[in-house]
């Protein structure tokens, strides 16, 4: 139903910030991008000290340049990823860029399924480190609640995922491993939450980071390591030894 030239997907529970349709006026009318970034800030009914010291108040959703017109596709991954930000509230597009790309219906994660194909189709991007989203957090939500439906949405969602990044074409190295290590970190982080009693679940879990990590897992594992990442390697390493 959208009749604008961009779309702007903002969850029914989360609002726009004050300046945020200012900002992002004065960013379309200065450059003229597919895609652009922005931050948020993370709302709860009751945020502490902790919370500010956590950086709730604004979290950065890339990691790379800011303020300029890129057309560097592989930082824009990159970029993306490394900071773990996969949801479209914060990228507001060209509506061009969804023109034959649907979210998965029935599922959670539905923006991991889908951000690939948003990144691969942008052109120009371009990050705007200000928060214009105010992202509400509620106990008990379904994000924060471990489940099987929960685990097999994100399995399903990380394999799309990948799928879509196999099919795009000159990606370097620092994009390359940024797509491995966003992969590795979830599913080493849902292996702590899977229930031990669903075999059927847990032979799932196997299948799929066997595909995910066939022929790459040794090679995200050194990387890891020259970085330093020692417990991370270890944490790593042990989840995959046992999918194998």
């Amino acid at each position: 139903e959208a009749r604008g030239d961009y779309v702007w997907f903002l969850d029914a529970d989360d609002v726009l910030l004050p300046g945020a349709l200012a900002g992002l006026r004065r960013t379309l009318e200065a450059g003229d991008p597919d895609l652009v970034l922005c931050d948020y800030r993370t709302l709860r009914e009751a945020s502490g000290l902790k919370h500010r010291l956590r950086g709730e108040r604004h979290r950065r959703t890339f990691a790379g340049r800011a303020r300029a017109v890129s057309t560097d596709r592989s930082a824009l991954v990159a970029g993306v990823l490394r900071n773990g930000e996969l949801h479209v509230w914060s990228k507001i597009a060209r509506r061009s860029l969804w023109e034959g790309v649907a979210f998965p219906q029935g599922r959670i994660f539905e923006d991991v399924a889908v951000m690939a194909r948003l990144l691969s189709a942008a052109r120009w991007h371009v990050y705007i480190p200000e928060v214009w989203v105010g992202y509400r957090q509620w106990p008990g939500s379904t994000l924060k609640t471990p489940s099987p439906a929960r685990a097999r949405d994100l399995l399903a969602a990380l394999s799309s995922l990948r799928a879509d990044f196999a099919a795009m074409a000159g990606l370097d190295r620092r994009a390359l491993f940024a797509i491995d290590h966003f992969s590795l970190r979830s599913v080493v982080s849902l292996a702590a939450k899977l229930p031990a009693q669903d075999a059927g679940l847990q032979a799932e879990f196997r299948r799929v980071v066997r595909d995910l990590f066939a022929r790459r897992g040794d090679a995200v594992i050194q990387a890891y390591l020259r970085r330093g990442w020692w417990m991370r390697a270890l944490r790593a390493r042990r989840v995959l030894a046992a999918c194998a």
